[in-house]
């Protein structure tokens, strides 16, 4: 709220992050100040990300770097001045990300309140029809965050949809073996389980 005062509710404002604590501190720290948070894929060349973030009348980003002509928010910065400031505004209702730019134009998708929260509600489906997702490893229910958060399976099945089920996110550098191989086994089962409902037993060595 102090950094973004003069921009009316709902601005847009980037996240250009890779995956970490603070991409999702941002993240929900946005919506609750009432802006809308852009998704920067920060793995496609800078001129896409320009021209998304126009598009979609960006008005700042917030990066560890400064990003081309952009209002520049430092995360070190952000989370280092923390305060408490009382909501003035709504919550925010809306998330913004692209495609992957396979065709090299930017395509930006828009997701408000309804519709995450409609996928999380899935989640009990998903578990009834493959309880193989429930598996834990070391007594937790861990999720490898291979994906990135801006991408849209990365944010819908990582981020929103198995958080609600009080997951541990884990960072690709915390990784093991054993933990790579038990979310393999789960996601296999997953994708089996969608294509052959009631009709695949899994049986784990």
């Amino acid at each position: 709220n102090r950094l973004l005062k003069d921009y009316p509710q709902d601005s847009v404002v980037g996240i250009k992050l890779d995956n970490s604590p603070e991409w999702i501190t941002t993240f929900w720290a946005l919506l609750k100040a009432g802006f809308t948070p852009y998704l920067v894929n920060t793995k496609i060349v800078d001129n896409f990300n320009k021209t998304a973030l126009m598009n979609a009348k960006a008005v700042a980003v917030i990066s560890r770097t400064p990003f081309l002509d952009f209002k520049f928010i430092n995360i070190d910065d952000l989370l280092e001045k923390t305060e408490t400031v009382e909501a003035t505004r709504k919550f925010g209702d809306k998330i913004m990300l692209s495609t992957s730019g396979t065709t090299k134009t930017p395509k930006i998708c828009v997701y408000n309140g309804r519709a995450i929260t409609n996928h999380m509600l899935n989640a009990k489906h998903i578990i009834k029809t493959n309880p193989n997702i429930m598996n834990t490893y070391e007594g937790r229910l861990k999720h490898l965050a291979f994906l990135p958060f801006y991408h849209v399976f990365g944010l819908c099945a990582v981020l929103t949809l198995l958080s609600c089920i009080v997951f541990t996110i884990v960072k690709k550098n915390k990784f093991n073996k054993i933990m790579i191989v038990s979310g393999l086994v789960s996601f296999i089962s997953l994708i089996l389980s969608a294509f052959f409902p009631n009709k695949i037993t899994l049986i784990i060595y």
